[in-house]
């Protein structure tokens, strides 16, 4: 019976689509106040909450015109000032209104997605548009961000204290750490291959030394040289690596004053103005 009934409406429904069309439109226009709560009320059920956001989810995805048609919509709207101004007043009232609402779905929510927040601010702060948009921001107002900068230190200074202990205490920053030192060393060894290389070579270019020399398969130990080096300044970036005993005083034909020279013990860090002054002096 249902099944002839539907068929009925359906048959009358083509029939008289006009005449139904105004009914529906005037029953809508009487009870406009009924509809509105009925639909709020029945849109806050749970089954009903979470069938329309799978609904739409999916509905997303098949049509992906769809979601950028609503972009452009709202694209043209915001350039409407008046539209803007509606907005804002809106959001500022329903935020005040739904201010604790918010702040703890807010909570959970991050809580619950982390990983996803974290992925999505990264890939957004990695665009050139955003890029662009946070440099101009910094240097429009250099010095108000580092007033509030300071206020926000002065303030929150336990807190800051917590959070970095417990960022040190993270597996990501004994990562970043670990890649650091690896940097690091390479670089200090770089500065070391870099020194000898170039004292050979000046050697060779005034004559203290033949072209075809050979270090007498003396070893230069990198790892025993960043030991004595070791504890590596902060600010080791600035520093000049020193050979107590200098280059300029080698004997290239002494097997030991090379040794000497090359002694992991023989090291040490200068600052620049130091090692200029110290010179070729032993």
């Amino acid at each position: 019976m249902a099944y002839k009934d539907k068929e009925y409406h359906k048959r009358y429904y083509e029939k008289n689509r006009e005449k139904v069309k105004i009914k529906h439109r005037e029953y809508k226009q009487r009870n406009k106040e009924n509809i509105r709560k009925h639909s709020k009320e029945y849109l806050q059920i749970p089954e009903v909450k979470e069938r329309l956001r799978k609904y739409m989810k999916k509905y997303r995805k098949d049509n992906p015109k769809y979601l950028e048609k609503g972009r452009d919509y709202m694209r043209e709207k915001r350039k409407n000032p008046k539209y803007m101004e509606r907005a804002r007043d809106y959001s500022k009232k329903y935020n005040q209104k739904h201010k604790e609402e918010r702040i703890l779905y807010s909570k959970k929510y991050s809580k619950k997605n982390k990983e996803k927040i974290k992925e999505r601010m990264k890939k957004y702060y990695t665009k050139p548009k955003v890029k662009e948009r946070i440099k101009e921001y910094n240097k429009k107002n250099k010095e108000d961000i580092k007033r509030r900068r300071k206020i926000y230190k002065e303030n929150n200074k336990e807190i800051i204290k917590e959070k970095g202990k417990k960022y040190r205490e993270g597996k990501e920053y004994k990562e970043k750490r670990k890649k650091n030192n690896q940097r690091q060393e390479i670089s200090i060894k770089n500065r070391l291959r870099g020194r000898k290389n170039n004292a050979i070579r000046r050697a060779i270019e005034t004559g203290k030394l033949p072209k075809n020399f050979k270090i007498y398969g003396i070893e230069f130990d990198y790892k025993a040289t960043l030991e004595v080096l070791s504890p590596i300044p902060e600010n080791w970036r600035d520093l000049h690596i020193d050979e107590i005993f200098p280059f300029a005083k080698v004997d290239w034909n002494d097997k030991e004053s090379i040794k000497k020279v090359l002694a992991p013990e023989n090291h040490q860090w200068l600052t620049a103005q130091e090692n200029l002054s110290k010179g070729g002096r032993y």
